[in-house]
């Protein structure tokens, strides 16, 4: 039986029939490129004269703090003249306290805002003051001292004839009392505003003289 003309083998000879590969398939993947971060710039902070002020804002006024000294005084004169009969006592020179230009702990302030009062001296003739009363008396001064805020400071001396004895207290102010021919007693304040500079509430322009601007 012959086939149908339609349905004979064609030969399909040697001709290679070229098959395409798939396509491999891609994958992308897409990387975020760093990103820095956003870092704020932190408020400037006050300036070392406003830092200085805050301290100093702390403290009484300078004409506070003589005041209380002019009272230490007294209060020393008197157990000295209780207790050894000294007196009466003078002030040397004149009553009024001798005041700085600014203070060198505080560089940044300005000079008219800050100062320290030096006290004039009080002294009277001294009589003979024996070992064995010193420290009686130097213990009734320093219980003064402490009802004043004063501790006792590193310079003194008990040797006899050559009695020193140093107060002070937290600002820097110090009291002498010594007793040698004369009896001398005398202070001087720590740094302290003056009272314009404390009631005013904030400090002096940044362009105004230091104790560090030149002379």
């Amino acid at each position: 039986m012959s086939r149908p003309a339609s349905l004979r083998w064609r030969p399909l000879g040697l001709a290679a029939v070229a098959v395409a590969a798939p396509a491999a398939a891609t994958t992308l993947v897409l990387s975020a490129a760093p990103v820095a971060p956003v870092v704020s710039s932190p408020a400037p902070g006050p300036s070392p004269r406003a830092r200085e002020y805050a301290i100093l804002q702390t403290r009484p006024d300078i004409d506070a703090v003589v005041a209380t000294d002019e009272r230490l005084l007294a209060d020393v004169r008197d157990v000295l003249t209780t207790m050894q009969h000294w007196g009466p006592w003078q002030r040397r020179t004149t009553s009024m306290p001798i005041h700085s230009s600014g203070c060198s702990e505080f560089p940044a302030t300005d000079v008219y805002d800050a100062t320290k009062a030096t006290l004039p001296a009080w002294y009277t003739p001294a009589s003979h003051l024996d070992w064995h009363d010193w420290p009686s008396v130097r213990g009734k001064i320093v219980e003064v001292g402490y009802r004043f805020g004063f501790g006792v400071g590193p310079v003194g001396s008990d040797v006899p004839g050559n009695y020193l004895l140093t107060l002070v207290d937290n600002t820097g102010g110090s009291v002498q009392v010594g007793a040698d021919v004369n009896a001398t007693v005398s202070a001087t304040t720590g740094c302290h505003l003056t009272r314009t500079a404390r009631e005013r509430g904030t400090p002096a322009p940044e362009d105004t003289p230091t104790s560090r601007s030149p002379r």
